[in-house]
């Protein structure tokens, strides 16, 4: 069978665990959760732990090299231009989403925030505030639909957790990086530089501290699995995961 075959099938369960747990909410839900994906392909590696999506075949790392993904080296020769887009924005006085706010369990309220761009085929109209970062946004190959500024307040501590899927990957540009922040993905640590590009596959477990003074700022990329056709793209789009978060950012 062909890896296009599998995902068809893959996806398939994946939108019956989704019905099926629709009715229950909390742990009840996790546990069925649980006992639903049990069967299911899982990575070789302990620390890649996605809760929806596992499609075997894809190379399994949790960094990649940014010099094999030319592009960035646009987004880091106009990193200025972003930095100044966002600069101008927040000097306005913003209300800016507590994105940890719903992410109890892995953030304290308050500490982790995010100024989004696009999310799920939703371009939000803040976009005309960043007319030079939407335009680098759109140059970055097979974009999910994914993207905006993400800002960490100093003493935040982002808990170790997992992304859903590792069908994709995720890119971040620094903006403002104060000393005293890290990144930890698999078993590596690593930093943000000002200016440069990092990529790394969200499926693994991964975990931020900020024990900085300043705030720190990203731009951050969501794109699809280089190993991906796409085809299997196509196939993994009309997931009920996505369908449903897509249908939840237009209400």
């Amino acid at each position: 069978m062909s890896r296009l075959e599998d995902i068809k099938q893959l996806v398939a369960q994946s939108d019956r665990m989704v019905r099926e747990t629709e009715s229950v909410t909390g742990l009840e839900r996790s546990i069925r959760w649980a006992e639903l994906s049990k069967d299911l392909p899982a990575s070789p590696d302990p620390l890649q732990k996605p809760n929806v999506l596992f499609v075997p075949g894809l190379t399994i790392k949790p960094w990649y090299d940014t010099a094999d993904f030319p592009w960035t080296r646009t987004l880091e020769d106009h990193y200025l231009d972003v930095k100044e887009e966002l600069s101008v924005y927040l000097q306005s006085g913003p209300t800016l989403h507590n994105y940890s706010d719903g992410l109890r369990q892995i953030a304290a309220p308050g500490t982790w925030k995010f100024i989004p761009l696009a999310h799920y085929d939703r371009k939000d109209p803040l976009t005309e505030r960043f007319p030079k970062t939407w335009e680098l946004v759109q140059q970055v190959p097979r974009c999910t639909s994914s993207s905006g500024f993400s800002l960490l307040v100093p003493g935040a501590h982002i808990r170790r957790h997992t992304g859903p899927l590792n069908t994709r990957l995720i890119v971040h540009l620094g903006l403002d990086v104060p000393s005293g922040t890290s990144f930890r993905v698999g078993n590596e640590t690593r930093t943000w530089q000002e200016g440069k590009a990092l990529i790394f596959d969200d499926s693994f477990q991964h975990e931020v501290w900020h024990e900085g003074s300043t705030p720190r700022t990203i731009l951050l990329v969501v794109f699809y699995h280089p190993d991906l056709t796409d085809a299997e793209v196509q196939v993994i789009e009309q997931m009920e995961y996505i369908r449903r978060a897509k249908r939840q950012m237009q209400e």
